[in-house]
């Protein structure tokens, strides 16, 4: 009998519980007047036309900068090209930060749909730079 008077309050007590959460919860947004339509979204700009499946995946891009610099990745941010770079065709630019075992920190531009690198700056960018690797030919 004391079994079931147990579980009971322990049910109970759960179930108290599980009210009082769901009167903490924050209320849900707004909702917009039903007579309201939605507005389409406004043209994105220009530097912006590149269809999404155009562009050189991210990790891709990391790969590249990579294999050509010696470091580690801070940051990439996927940013408008400037005037100069769209002169040349470029539209969007993968911005990359790389921090060089030197603690130095390289600013690496990269085309994003291309993976042509752009424009590179930062101390020594020489050092930085990775060795290419001996091509392995098999001898006869």
């Amino acid at each position: 009998m004391r079994r079931l008077i147990v579980i009971g309050l322990i049910l109970g007590a759960v179930l108290f519980g599980l009210g009082a959460l769901e009167r903490l919860r924050a209320p849900d947004a707004p909702r917009p007047p039903a007579h309201a339509s939605a507005r389409p979204l406004p043209p994105l700009p220009d530097e912006f036309a590149v269809a999404m499946d155009d562009l050189l995946p991210r990790h891709k891009a990391v790969r590249r900068a990579q294999a050509r610099f010696d470091g580690r990745v801070l940051a990439i941010d996927l940013v408008p090209a400037r005037p100069a770079e769209r002169a040349q065709g470029t539209n969007l630019i993968y911005r990359l930060r790389l921090l060089t075992p030197a603690r130095a920190v390289l600013d690496i531009r990269m085309d994003a749909v291309s993976g042509r690198f752009v424009e590179v700056a930062g101390a020594d960018l020489t050092a930085a730079r990775q060795k290419p690797k001996p091509s392995r030919k098999k001898d006869d």
